[in-house]
């Protein structure tokens, strides 16, 4: 996880994990349609409380701050200092990586701040109450987490939201399979095709999902949430907001 911009789902399941000053790390699925995948439904739950939902949902950029603290990263070391870490490793081993390791700046209480409330809220709040409680934060990040929910599409929400619940009790094979049989259903549905289209193809545009809110997602598309059966044997239900 040392690449200045990487997925988060795609690098975060090693044990030691090294960002620099320059690193930015985000799982943006929700915005095309589709769900952070590649075990994302068994790291996020797993994060500092709040972060994992947050970042899922939102699709939020962090950059090496955000990723110390959320527990996608474990080591912050200076890109100027990145080959010299090379030849520590091979000299002393992975023990090099704490000597290594120099905090980023911090930022100042009242963004501290902001960002604890509104990680409280992730942590706390159901998913069809989420845009209502950001609302009532002030700050940059709650406005552009809610922004973020906003522009994304419901069905890609109600189906991350979904598979984070039921990561947070399951092991990473069967997050990964429960992943693989949600994606098969995903990617014949119009938003997948839809949240593409606007994002790589006619960029800028607007994307027009098929549900008009989570609610909505929820009742009319559970079939989206069905269990794999190697995963999760009980009988398939309608997915729920809680």
């Amino acid at each position: 996880m040392s690449s200045d911009l990487a997925p988060a789902d795609g690098s975060v399941h090693g044990s030691h994990r090294v960002v620099t000053e320059h690193s930015a790390l985000a799982m943006p699925e929700t915005a095309i349609g589709f769900f952070p995948d590649v075990g994302a439904s068994h790291f996020p739950p797993r994060l500092t409380p709040g972060w994992g939902r947050y970042l899922g949902l939102t699709g939020a950029r962090v950059a090496a701050g955000g990723a110390l603290s959320s527990g996608l990263a474990t080591h912050h070391v200076p890109r100027t200092h990145l080959e010299d870490l090379v030849d520590a490793l091979a000299r002393d081993g992975i023990g090099a990586l704490d000597a290594a390791h120099i905090p980023p700046a911090t930022p100042d209480h009242a963004d501290e701040d902001a960002a604890t409330a509104m990680l409280t809220v992730f942590t706390d709040t159901p998913l069809a109450e989420l845009e209502p409680a950001l609302s009532l934060l002030p700050g940059e990040g709650p406005a552009a987490a809610l922004a973020a929910l906003r522009a994304a599409s419901p069905a890609s929400l109600v189906t991350t939201d979904w598979l984070l619940r039921l990561g947070a009790d399951a092991s990473l094979r069967d997050c990964l399979a429960r992943e693989l049989a949600t994606a098969r259903n995903v990617i014949v549905e119009p938003d997948f095709d839809e949240g593409v289209r606007c994002a790589l193809v006619e960029r800028g545009t607007r994307p027009r999902w098929t549900d008009a809110d989570v609610r909505h997602a929820a009742a009319r598309r559970g079939s989206l949430c069905l269990s794999h059966r190697g995963v999760d044997a009980r009988p398939a239900a309608p997915a729920r907001v809680r």
